[in-house]
């Protein structure tokens, strides 16, 4: 035997005893498609269907679907068009036509016509099994809550997910229905719009299924293993059809696939987007498969002897060594699913044998489960018992707080669902007693898809509550005192938040800005200040980074503005003289020194600041800029980001040099130049995969990928990136 591609193949088959009807058919409703091919064609001698469906515009399920209801036992065999994977036009044809969409069926009726349906698959489930959550017939939206394509792109990658459908031909969904007949379904068409694909069969909500791929010893074997199939039935012809990504898997080996029907009888048949089989009563829609229809009029009881294609053999260092090599992922890959489902055992022995209570109950209130310790914890006799009741008869009408236990219990609920575990204290009462004891509770999400099922670890910790209330008293002396500080803490804050200028002063000067100024604290060592000069044309702005955070670099950050308010008089009063951010850094270092007084070693003051001084001149369409340990960075008239690096000294402290002159830095302005200036606190933020600082280079990505919007987007985007990059760690510092 011998395949062809872009051929056609002829077969002329004579019957003795049988006669045949064929017609074409259309209509824009499948099952009714499937209903008029029954009816008009099906008799009461009619032993086998052979059915050519259109392959891209029609749904053959439907069409299936219309056949059985009208008769669901007469066997039918065929398959749905293709056009050698474009996925662009398919045909069906006739004596009379060639039709672009439609069916074409040919029924054999006869008294004595044998007939035998089988079919091949090993096509190998790979990961764990999944289910179908969104599906409309065959369009499928979503498995297991996420969108089709990203299932494809989660598990196998990029490469695959970029490429759908053609990528998914060789990894089909496989779903094993009822009666144990695997079935794949492949796909041919992607919805861009919302990641939905366009099956060839139809899936349904809760079917369970998994990726799959082939196995090329299995495949080339299967009809072999098979043979004895073939031994009692005795068949004079075979019509195969065989899905499309066979021969696209196969490639030459195809052949080795067909080679052992040949040599029963002669084959004919064709590749399809959808092989028609026919098993248990039932006419079923499959792909990847290779279906085989075997037919025979001969009632001698002759036996014809068959023989075995030899099968693989790995014997060498090469040969079917891909072979073993994907049999024995496949192996790796459902061991560790396997694995998995042995720890699922293992988590219901130890809920089921842990010694606190654990009840599971639903968002409505009703208990769903419940291990054993809950019978003894809440003295209740079987867990029948436990599930009849709802939790809010397991807790007094109100809690110690004076809160009903109902709306008590729901705060706690969406408190849990929000962080996604709650543990709190709880007066429980047990039901046969009327008996009260204080609880550690600890709640939970379990599931939270279309309806959430919460669970509740409950420990008896009454003795434990009494010695605790002993020290209470302490505790809320403790408690006074904290607050008193923390109430002078946030006073403080009103004042830092005081100095610090609201946005609306750029105003005059920008076109568009954005400002952050995020304390790590209630208060914070970082600061920003803006001065309007001498006339409506000149601005300074300052950012400030003084040591340390919270209430030590708050103090600070006051004698920095302190400091600052000198240098804006003398600015004031120099009249026309040229203001200079390198002689405003100076004037900063020299007075911070002074002031604490640091002129000594002996000081035992080590405070100061980092920062960067702005000077812009709308008039003569300049910018200044002196950096002590802080740079600018700024999209120049060619849309190219620069950044000029401030002196590495900063300002104050023991060890800095009084006399320290810091280089000034002399911009041009053109319109729509953008500059952006930091402390450290953004750049020095630990997280990421490896838990190292995000740094200047993160930092001008984030610059370089974004300048071309708004900056009050720009805002939401530094905010977003450095929250993500910081994940679960602690902020290192303020941020300004």
């Amino acid at each position: 035997g011998k395949t062809a591609q872009r051929s056609i193949t002829m077969s002329v088959m004579e019957f003795e005893n049988t006669s045949f009807e064929n017609k074409y058919f259309n209509n824009e409703n499948n099952f009714d498609l499937g209903v008029n091919i029954a009816k008009s064609l099906f008799k009461d001698d009619t032993k086998v269907m052979i059915l050519f469906i259109e392959g891209l515009l029609n749904n053959g399920n439907d069409v299936l679907d219309g056949i059985s209801s009208i008769n669901k036992t007469i066997p039918v065999s065929g398959g749905m068009a293709g056009d050698n994977g474009a996925f662009t036009k398919t045909f069906v044809f006739d004596n009379n036509g060639v039709y672009e969409n439609g069916a074409v069926a040919v029924t054999l009726n006869s008294d004595i016509l044998n007939v035998l349906t089988n079919y091949q698959l090993n096509w190998q489930p790979i990961g764990k099994s999944m289910t179908i959550t969104k599906a409309v017939k065959n369009r499928l939206y979503e498995i297991d809550g996420i969108p089709a394509s990203d299932i494809y792109r989660k598990y196998l990658g990029d490469r695959i997910g970029d490429d759908l459908p053609h990528s998914a031909i060789e990894f089909p969904l496989l779903k094993i229905e009822d009666d144990g007949l695997e079935v794949c379904r492949t796909f041919v068409h992607k919805f861009d719009e919302d990641g939905s694909l366009l099956t060839i069969g139809n899936l349904e909500v809760g079917d369970k299924v998994r990726l799959a791929f082939g196995n090329v010893d299995l495949i080339l074997n299967g009809v072999n293993t098979d043979i004895q199939n073939y031994e009692s039935f005795q068949p004079e012809a075979i019509f195969t059809y065989s899905c499309t990504a066979r021969i696209t898997f196969l490639q030459s080996d195809v052949v080795r696939e067909l080679n052992p029907l040949n040599d029963i009888a002669p084959i004919s048949g064709f590749f399809t987007y959808g092989e028609i089989y026919h098993h248990n009563n039932k006419n079923s829609l499959l792909n990847i498969s290779l279906t085989i229809l075997g037919l025979s009029e001969d009632t001698s009881g002759k036996k014809i002897s068959f023989k075995k294609e030899k099968l693989l053999e790995e014997k060498n260092f090469i040969t079917g060594k891909h072979y073993m090599v994907l049999d024995a992922l496949s192996h790796l890959s459902n061991t560790v699913i396997e694995e998995l489902d042995e720890q699922k055992v293992l988590f219901q022995n130890l809920f089921d044998a842990a010694p606190d209570a654990i009840v599971l109950f639903d968002s409505v209130g009703k208990f769903v489960d419940s291990n054993e310790a809950a019978l003894s914890v809440f003295g209740l006799n079987s867990k029948e018992e436990l599930l009849s009741l709802r939790p809010d008869k397991l807790s007094p009408e109100f809690q110690p707080n004076g809160q009903t236990s109902f709306e008590n219990m729901n705060e706690n609920i969406k408190l849990a669902i929000k962080k996604g575990r709650n543990r709190f204290e709880w007066l429980h009462i047990r039901p046969l007693n009327n008996e009260t004891f204080y609880a550690d509770v600890v709640l939970a999400p379990f599931m939270f898809k279309e309806s959430a099922l919460i669970y509740a670890i409950v420990r008896d910790i009454s003795e434990r509550k009494d010695a605790e209330e002993k020290l209470q008293k302490a505790k809320l002396e403790i408690e006074a005192i904290h607050k008193h500080t923390r109430d002078s803490i946030e006073y403080a804050s009103l004042i830092q938040h005081a100095i610090v200028p609201d946005e609306e002063v750029f105003n005059s000067y920008f076109k568009d800005y954005f400002t952050i100024w995020d304390p790590k604290d209630i208060v914070g060592g970082d600061i920003f200040l803006f001065e309007e000069l001498r006339n409506e044309d000149e601005c300074l702005i300052m950012v400030i980074d003084c040591t340390g955070h919270g209430v030590p670099g708050a103090f600070v950050t006051m004698l920095v503005k302190a400091i600052e308010r000198q240098i804006s008089s003398i600015i004031a009063a120099s009249n026309d003289t040229q203001v200079s951010t390198s002689w405003i850094l100076s004037y900063f270092n020299k007075n911070m020194k002074k002031l604490l007084k640091q002129e000594s070693n002996d000081s035992e003051s080590n405070a100061g600041f980092d920062g960067g001084i702005i000077y812009y001149n709308k008039k003569e369409k300049i910018v200044k800029f002196s950096g002590a340990e802080t740079a600018l960075f700024y999209i120049d008239e060619n849309k190219k980001l620069q950044t000029i690096k401030g002196d590495r000294h900063s300002i104050g402290y023991k060890k800095s040099d009084a006399d320290f002159e810091f280089k000034e830095h002399t911009i041009d302005v053109k319109d729509g130049m953008k500059f952006y200036c930091t402390t450290d606190g953004f750049l020095d933020q630990n997280g990421g995969e490896k838990d190292f600082c995000m740094g200047k280079t993160k930092f001008k990505n984030i610059i370089n990928e974004n300048n071309d919007k708004l900056f009050k987007t720009q805002k939401n985007i530094f905010l977003d990136k450095l929250n993500e990059y910081q994940g679960t760690q602690d902020r290192n510092d303020d941020v300004t």
